[in-house]
């Protein structure tokens, strides 16, 4: 839960940084956002918890499902961010642009 708070916290500040306003496409983004760390969150729960049926210590296991999961998250993270990049930068040119190419 805490984790989608965070989320949600960046979106707004990256959005008061970048001078955006709210919009579908900012919108989009930050539910995006909020699923990419609520799967994050559940699948280094679900490691935690096989390690802990293994007999390690709640200390333990949170390390070593952090040290397994860090690859893949910051993956799909980067990935689904740069992903969208484009489509953030562009999504106002291209309205523009469309505007210009209408029959009057």
């Amino acid at each position: 839960m805490f984790g989608a708070v965070l989320a949600l916290v960046g979106t707004v500040v990256g959005l008061w940084i970048s001078g955006t306003t709210l919009n579908i496409v900012a919108f989009l983004g930050a539910i995006i956002g909020v699923g990419l760390v609520a799967k994050n969150g559940i699948l280094m729960l679900d490691r935690v918890d096989h390690l802990r049926a293994e007999g390690l210590s709640l200390e333990e296991a949170i390390v070593r499902s952090g040290e397994r999961r860090l690859r893949p998250v910051l993956m799909t993270t980067l990935a689904a961010a740069l992903g969208m990049l484009p489509l953030a930068w562009g999504v106002e040119r291209e309205r523009k642009c469309f505007n210009l190419w209408r029959s009057p």
